[in-house]
Protein backbone atom coordinates (compact mmCIF):
# COMPACT_ATOMS: atom_id res chain seq x y z
CA UNK A 1 0.00 0.00 0.00
CA UNK A 2 1.38 3.13 -0.49
CA UNK A 3 1.16 6.72 0.83
CA UNK A 4 -2.19 8.56 0.42
CA UNK A 5 -2.19 11.07 -2.11
CA UNK A 6 -4.69 13.23 0.20
CA UNK A 7 -5.48 13.71 3.82
CA UNK A 8 -2.46 13.62 6.42
CA UNK A 9 -0.40 11.61 4.10
CA UNK A 10 -0.47 14.18 1.17
CA UNK A 11 2.57 16.27 3.15
CA UNK A 12 4.82 12.99 2.84
CA UNK A 13 3.93 11.60 -0.82
CA UNK A 14 4.38 15.02 -2.16
CA UNK A 15 8.10 15.46 -0.39
CA UNK A 16 8.81 11.56 -1.91
CA UNK A 17 7.69 13.02 -5.06
CA UNK A 18 10.14 15.92 -4.96
CA UNK A 19 13.00 14.54 -3.91
CA UNK A 20 12.92 11.68 -6.36
CA UNK A 21 14.04 14.19 -8.20
CA UNK A 22 17.43 14.11 -6.74
CA UNK A 23 17.89 10.12 -6.42
CA UNK A 24 16.06 8.86 -8.65
CA UNK A 25 14.52 5.04 -7.19
CA UNK A 26 13.40 6.74 -3.74
CA UNK A 27 10.01 6.90 -4.95
CA UNK A 28 9.38 3.38 -6.39
CA UNK A 29 11.71 2.06 -3.15
CA UNK A 30 8.98 3.57 -0.89
CA UNK A 31 5.67 2.67 -2.97
CA UNK A 32 7.23 -0.87 -2.83
CA UNK A 33 8.59 -1.00 0.88
CA UNK A 34 6.77 -1.89 4.28
CA UNK A 35 4.48 0.10 6.01
CA UNK A 36 7.15 0.34 8.79
CA UNK A 37 9.70 1.88 6.59
CA UNK A 38 6.83 4.21 5.24
CA UNK A 39 5.78 5.34 8.79
CA UNK A 40 9.82 5.95 9.49
CA UNK A 41 10.08 8.01 6.56
CA UNK A 42 7.01 10.21 7.64
CA UNK A 43 8.98 10.53 10.84
CA UNK A 44 12.27 11.76 9.43
CA UNK A 45 10.39 14.29 7.38
CA UNK A 46 8.51 15.51 9.56
CA UNK A 47 11.69 17.28 11.13
CA UNK A 48 12.25 18.97 8.41
CA UNK A 49 10.46 21.70 5.94
CA UNK A 50 11.80 20.05 2.89
CA UNK A 51 10.82 22.81 -0.23
CA UNK A 52 12.68 25.46 2.07
CA UNK A 53 15.81 22.86 1.36
CA UNK A 54 18.73 23.85 -1.21
CA UNK A 55 19.25 20.95 -3.53
CA UNK A 56 22.47 19.71 -2.16
CA UNK A 57 20.62 19.46 1.02
CA UNK A 58 17.66 17.33 -0.57
CA UNK A 59 20.18 15.19 -2.76
CA UNK A 60 21.92 14.34 0.78
CA UNK A 61 18.04 13.58 2.47
CA UNK A 62 16.90 11.51 -0.39
CA UNK A 63 20.45 8.81 -0.66
CA UNK A 64 19.60 8.70 3.39
CA UNK A 65 15.83 8.05 3.15
CA UNK A 66 16.62 5.55 0.49
CA UNK A 67 19.29 3.56 1.52
CA UNK A 68 19.99 4.71 5.36
CA UNK A 69 19.21 1.47 7.74
CA UNK A 70 15.83 2.42 9.76
CA UNK A 71 17.64 3.05 13.36
CA UNK A 72 19.87 4.43 11.79
CA UNK A 73 17.38 7.17 9.60
CA UNK A 74 15.72 8.00 13.37
CA UNK A 75 18.71 8.67 15.18
CA UNK A 76 20.19 10.49 12.73
CA UNK A 77 17.33 12.74 12.37
CA UNK A 78 15.71 13.01 16.28
CA UNK A 79 19.48 12.87 17.77
CA UNK A 80 18.71 9.32 19.43
CA UNK A 81 16.28 6.58 18.72
CA UNK A 82 14.36 5.58 21.87
CA UNK A 83 13.66 1.84 22.68
CA UNK A 84 10.01 1.17 20.90
CA UNK A 85 9.79 4.19 19.14
CA UNK A 86 10.25 2.43 15.43
CA UNK A 87 8.21 -0.50 16.43
CA UNK A 88 5.08 1.85 17.63
CA UNK A 89 5.40 3.08 14.17
CA UNK A 90 5.70 -0.12 12.78
CA UNK A 91 2.10 -0.96 14.20
CA UNK A 92 0.64 2.00 13.01
CA UNK A 93 0.71 0.06 9.73
CA UNK A 94 -0.88 2.84 7.32
CA UNK A 95 -2.53 5.47 9.56
CA UNK A 96 -0.29 8.26 8.20
CA UNK A 97 -0.70 11.05 10.48
CA UNK A 98 0.25 15.23 10.05
CA UNK A 99 3.33 16.15 10.53
CA UNK A 100 3.50 17.17 13.68
CA UNK A 101 2.11 14.00 15.30
CA UNK A 102 5.56 12.63 14.39
CA UNK A 103 7.74 15.05 16.47
CA UNK A 104 5.17 14.58 19.65
CA UNK A 105 5.50 11.23 19.90
CA UNK A 106 9.43 11.18 19.74
CA UNK A 107 8.91 13.71 22.51
CA UNK A 108 6.56 11.18 24.25
CA UNK A 109 9.17 8.65 24.00
CA UNK A 110 11.83 10.32 25.46
CA UNK A 111 9.85 11.89 28.04
CA UNK A 112 10.81 10.60 31.97
CA UNK A 113 7.28 11.65 33.04
CA UNK A 114 5.50 9.78 30.12
CA UNK A 115 6.56 6.05 30.84
CA UNK A 116 2.62 4.67 31.70
CA UNK A 117 1.85 6.37 28.37
CA UNK A 118 5.19 4.49 26.77
CA UNK A 119 4.85 1.22 28.53
CA UNK A 120 1.31 1.17 27.37
CA UNK A 121 1.73 1.30 23.41
CA UNK A 122 5.03 -0.75 23.83
CA UNK A 123 2.53 -3.28 25.18
CA UNK A 124 0.17 -3.31 22.42
CA UNK A 125 0.11 -5.58 19.83
CA UNK A 126 -1.56 -3.46 16.98
CA UNK A 127 -3.52 -0.41 16.66
CA UNK A 128 -6.65 0.15 14.95
CA UNK A 129 -8.75 3.59 14.46
CA UNK A 130 -11.83 1.83 14.43
CA UNK A 131 -11.74 -0.16 17.53
CA UNK A 132 -12.48 0.99 21.17
CA UNK A 133 -8.99 1.30 22.41
CA UNK A 134 -6.39 3.95 22.10
CA UNK A 135 -3.96 4.89 19.42
CA UNK A 136 -0.96 6.94 19.26
CA UNK A 137 -2.76 9.58 17.86
CA UNK A 138 -4.85 9.51 20.81
CA UNK A 139 -2.30 9.32 23.16
CA UNK A 140 -0.09 12.19 21.59
CA UNK A 141 -3.56 14.44 21.88
CA UNK A 142 -3.47 13.54 25.60
CA UNK A 143 0.08 14.40 26.39
CA UNK A 144 -0.95 18.06 24.87
CA UNK A 145 -2.78 18.57 28.22
CA UNK A 146 0.29 17.93 30.38
CA UNK A 147 2.23 15.36 31.96
CA UNK A 148 -0.84 14.67 34.89
CA UNK A 149 -2.74 13.25 32.05
CA UNK A 150 -0.18 10.25 31.00
CA UNK A 151 -1.26 7.99 33.30
CA UNK A 152 -2.69 4.34 31.95
CA UNK A 153 -5.93 4.44 34.09
CA UNK A 154 -6.79 7.08 31.73
CA UNK A 155 -5.32 5.60 29.00
CA UNK A 156 -6.77 2.80 29.28
CA UNK A 157 -10.48 4.42 28.73
CA UNK A 158 -9.76 6.17 25.71
CA UNK A 159 -12.12 4.60 22.77
CA UNK A 160 -15.47 4.89 22.07
CA UNK A 161 -17.51 6.46 23.34
CA UNK A 162 -14.89 8.26 25.43
CA UNK A 163 -11.49 9.89 23.16
CA UNK A 164 -8.84 11.90 23.23
CA UNK A 165 -11.03 15.05 22.24
CA UNK A 166 -13.73 14.10 25.16
CA UNK A 167 -11.03 14.84 27.78
CA UNK A 168 -9.34 17.89 26.13
CA UNK A 169 -12.71 19.64 25.90
CA UNK A 170 -13.42 18.84 29.24
CA UNK A 171 -10.02 19.91 30.68
CA UNK A 172 -10.33 23.17 28.78
CA UNK A 173 -13.68 23.87 30.05
CA UNK A 174 -12.52 23.30 33.76
CA UNK A 175 -9.87 24.80 33.88
CA UNK A 176 -12.01 28.26 32.87
CA UNK A 177 -14.63 27.19 34.90
CA UNK A 178 -12.81 26.31 37.87
CA UNK A 179 -9.02 27.59 38.35
CA UNK A 180 -8.38 26.22 41.15
CA UNK A 181 -8.31 22.64 40.26
CA UNK A 182 -5.19 21.00 39.66
CA UNK A 183 -4.09 19.04 36.45
CA UNK A 184 -3.94 15.84 38.94
CA UNK A 185 -7.69 16.32 40.14
CA UNK A 186 -8.93 16.30 36.72
CA UNK A 187 -6.45 13.41 35.80
CA UNK A 188 -8.05 11.43 39.10
CA UNK A 189 -11.60 12.37 37.64
CA UNK A 190 -11.07 11.35 34.36
CA UNK A 191 -9.64 8.00 35.42
CA UNK A 192 -12.70 7.02 37.17
CA UNK A 193 -15.62 7.53 35.09
CA UNK A 194 -18.71 6.63 33.99
CA UNK A 195 -17.82 4.71 30.51
CA UNK A 196 -21.28 5.63 28.58
CA UNK A 197 -21.47 9.58 30.27
CA UNK A 198 -17.87 10.18 31.02
CA UNK A 199 -18.37 14.17 30.33
CA UNK A 200 -21.37 14.52 32.32
CA UNK A 201 -19.94 12.87 35.27
CA UNK A 202 -16.50 14.52 35.28
CA UNK A 203 -17.94 17.96 35.13
CA UNK A 204 -20.64 17.85 37.78
CA UNK A 205 -18.21 15.95 39.96
CA UNK A 206 -15.66 19.06 39.60
CA UNK A 207 -18.02 22.12 38.76
CA UNK A 208 -20.68 21.51 41.67
CA UNK A 209 -24.16 23.45 41.29
CA UNK A 210 -23.67 26.63 39.66
CA UNK A 211 -26.58 29.47 39.05
CA UNK A 212 -28.17 29.85 35.85
CA UNK A 213 -25.98 32.07 33.58
CA UNK A 214 -28.71 34.35 32.66
CA UNK A 215 -28.84 37.04 35.36
CA UNK A 216 -24.73 37.14 34.85
CA UNK A 217 -25.40 37.45 30.76
CA UNK A 218 -28.16 40.12 30.53
CA UNK A 219 -26.05 42.14 31.97
CA UNK A 220 -22.83 41.77 29.20
CA UNK A 221 -22.78 44.66 27.30
CA UNK A 222 -22.38 42.16 24.02
CA UNK A 223 -25.50 39.68 24.98
CA UNK A 224 -29.46 40.42 24.47
CA UNK A 225 -31.32 37.79 26.70
CA UNK A 226 -34.45 36.92 24.79
CA UNK A 227 -37.30 35.76 27.15
CA UNK A 228 -40.37 36.42 25.82
CA UNK A 229 -42.15 35.18 22.72
CA UNK A 230 -42.10 38.26 20.86
CA UNK A 231 -38.05 38.72 21.25
CA UNK A 232 -37.74 35.22 20.00
CA UNK A 233 -39.90 36.39 16.88
CA UNK A 234 -37.91 39.31 16.16
CA UNK A 235 -34.97 37.36 16.31
CA UNK A 236 -35.92 34.73 13.63
CA UNK A 237 -36.75 37.21 11.97
CA UNK A 238 -33.32 39.40 12.29
CA UNK A 239 -31.30 36.51 11.40
CA UNK A 240 -33.27 34.89 8.64
CA UNK A 241 -34.10 31.42 10.70
CA UNK A 242 -36.71 29.62 12.47
CA UNK A 243 -36.16 30.92 16.11
CA UNK A 244 -39.85 31.93 16.07
CA UNK A 245 -41.14 28.90 15.67
CA UNK A 246 -43.56 26.99 18.01
CA UNK A 247 -40.90 24.24 18.94
CA UNK A 248 -38.65 27.52 20.25
CA UNK A 249 -41.31 29.09 22.18
CA UNK A 250 -41.80 25.77 24.14
CA UNK A 251 -38.48 25.24 24.76
CA UNK A 252 -38.54 29.51 26.34
CA UNK A 253 -41.53 28.47 28.54
CA UNK A 254 -39.64 26.02 30.35
CA UNK A 255 -36.56 26.59 33.04
CA UNK A 256 -33.90 24.21 30.56
CA UNK A 257 -33.11 26.74 27.77
CA UNK A 258 -31.88 30.30 27.51
CA UNK A 259 -32.00 32.41 24.25
CA UNK A 260 -29.62 35.06 23.67
CA UNK A 261 -28.34 37.46 20.89
CA UNK A 262 -24.43 37.78 20.55
CA UNK A 263 -24.22 41.41 19.54
CA UNK A 264 -20.32 41.45 18.99
CA UNK A 265 -18.63 41.81 15.76
CA UNK A 266 -20.52 38.95 14.11
CA UNK A 267 -23.87 38.78 15.57
CA UNK A 268 -25.18 34.95 16.88
CA UNK A 269 -28.04 33.54 18.05
CA UNK A 270 -27.28 31.45 21.24
CA UNK A 271 -29.37 28.44 23.06
CA UNK A 272 -27.99 27.38 26.39
CA UNK A 273 -29.00 24.21 27.88
CA UNK A 274 -29.11 22.30 30.85
CA UNK A 275 -28.69 19.26 31.50
CA UNK A 276 -28.44 17.71 35.17
CA UNK A 277 -26.68 20.35 36.98
CA UNK A 278 -24.63 21.51 34.17
CA UNK A 279 -25.18 24.92 31.23
CA UNK A 280 -24.48 23.35 28.03
CA UNK A 281 -23.99 25.60 24.75
CA UNK A 282 -26.53 23.54 22.58
CA UNK A 283 -26.69 26.23 19.15
CA UNK A 284 -24.50 29.12 18.05
CA UNK A 285 -25.88 30.30 14.84
CA UNK A 286 -24.70 33.09 12.60
CA UNK A 287 -27.59 34.80 10.56
CA UNK A 288 -29.45 32.35 8.08
CA UNK A 289 -27.72 29.11 10.46
CA UNK A 290 -24.34 29.92 8.98
CA UNK A 291 -21.82 28.36 10.96
CA UNK A 292 -19.99 31.48 12.98
CA UNK A 293 -16.53 32.35 12.44
CA UNK A 294 -13.82 30.80 14.92
CA UNK A 295 -12.72 33.95 15.83
CA UNK A 296 -15.95 34.56 17.45
CA UNK A 297 -16.64 31.18 18.96
CA UNK A 298 -13.58 31.81 20.80
CA UNK A 299 -14.81 35.25 22.53
CA UNK A 300 -17.88 34.05 23.63
CA UNK A 301 -16.43 30.46 24.72
CA UNK A 302 -13.93 33.04 27.10
CA UNK A 303 -17.27 34.84 28.48
CA UNK A 304 -19.97 31.12 28.78
CA UNK A 305 -17.14 28.93 30.23
CA UNK A 306 -15.82 30.52 33.60
CA UNK A 307 -19.68 30.71 34.55
CA UNK A 308 -20.12 27.04 34.46
CA UNK A 309 -21.39 26.60 30.62
CA UNK A 310 -19.52 24.15 28.80
CA UNK A 311 -19.04 25.01 25.12
CA UNK A 312 -19.32 21.71 23.33
CA UNK A 313 -20.54 22.91 20.14
CA UNK A 314 -16.64 25.21 20.01
CA UNK A 315 -14.07 22.89 18.29
CA UNK A 316 -10.44 22.62 19.76
CA UNK A 317 -8.55 24.21 16.90
CA UNK A 318 -11.10 27.31 17.73
CA UNK A 319 -9.77 27.46 21.42
CA UNK A 320 -6.28 27.20 21.31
Amino acid sequence: MSFPQHQNGYWAYEAILDLDRFTPGLLGEVLRGTDKRRQVICAALSLRHWPDLSDASKVELARKLRFAKTPALIADGFGSNPEGFIACLAKMRSSYEPRRFYVELFRLYTNPLATEAVRYLNGCRGFAAEAPSATPAMIVKLSSLGDAFLKHDLISRLGFPWCAEDVQHIVRFLRRAVPQITDEELACALSTVDRLMPADYVIERCLGTRPSPAIALSMHSNFELLTTHEQLQRAGDEFNNCLGDSGYKRLLRGSKNVFLVWRGEEPAVLRLTRRSRVWWLQEMKAARNREVAPATRKQIAAILEPLGVFCCVCDLDDLS
